[in-house]
């Protein structure tokens, strides 16, 4: 969200994107993302009007893929002051979201984001380490709404997070710093596209017996 409750013109593209691809109902989106239903309805009345061309349907779908590649970097971003939420089971990475500074606020739109993506069922377990945003009251309440379960980094100990910190060390050392960027944007964009292009369907860990994080989910729902 922006200023206030002021909702950015990222985020609205966001819902929208979410609203038509992933197969929730409008009203499940919009407790999500902590908007109303109607707000989401109208939203996506906008993005008709705007973007449905006059010739065929196939355009309109189109201009969603554009739409859905532009916003790939609201989902999953790290250096720029993101929060990431990853999966420990297929270490994928679920969502994300940037800001110039690290307030409660980013983590809160951050996890609303991988609720929505993910849709997990009650008895998650929410792992963190000890920061004030995930502290927060808002962060804990949206938590417990969903049923998920709440665990904190254990004081001083800097194993008990080393799941998400060996990703951050990862994706620095084989993207952000071998590159001298020349706009926080392309850095994003790229960040955006090494997640969704390469960690999350290709590159394969040795703790997933050498799957991808993608792979490694399709073949354990398969087991279940």
């Amino acid at each position: 969200m922006g200023n206030g409750n002021r909702p950015t013109p990222e985020f609205r593209r966001e819902a929208v994107r979410l609203a038509l691809t992933i197969g929730r109902t409008r009203r499940e989106i919009a407790e999500d993302l902590g908007i109303g239903l109607s707000t989401l309805t109208r939203w996506l009345s906008q993005e008709r009007e705007i973007g449905e061309p006059s010739e065929a349907p196939v355009d309109f779908h189109a201009e969603l893929k554009r739409l859905r590649r532009e916003n790939a970097v609201l989902k999953q971003e790290r250096d720029i002051l993101k929060k990431l939420r990853p999966s420990s089971r297929e270490r994928d990475v679920a969502a994300g979201a940037t800001s110039d500074r690290l307030k409660r606020g980013l983590a809160v739109q951050s996890l609303r984001r991988a609720l929505v993506a993910r849709n997990p069922a009650s008895g998650l377990v929410h792992h963190s380490d000890r920061g004030s945003q995930y502290c927060s009251v808002d962060y804990q309440a949206l938590l417990r709404r969903r049923g998920i379960l709440i665990s904190i980094n254990g004081r001083g100990n800097c194993y008990d997070n080393s799941m998400v910190e060996t990703f951050f060390k990862t994706i620095k050392s084989e993207l952000i710093w071998p590159v001298a960027w020349q706009s926080r944007q392309q850095a994003e964009n790229a960040v955006a596209r090494y997640i969704d292009g390469f960690h999350n369907p290709v590159r394969r860990h040795s703790s997933l017996g050498f799957q991808s994080p993608i792979a490694c989910e399709r073949n354990a729902r398969k087991v279940s």
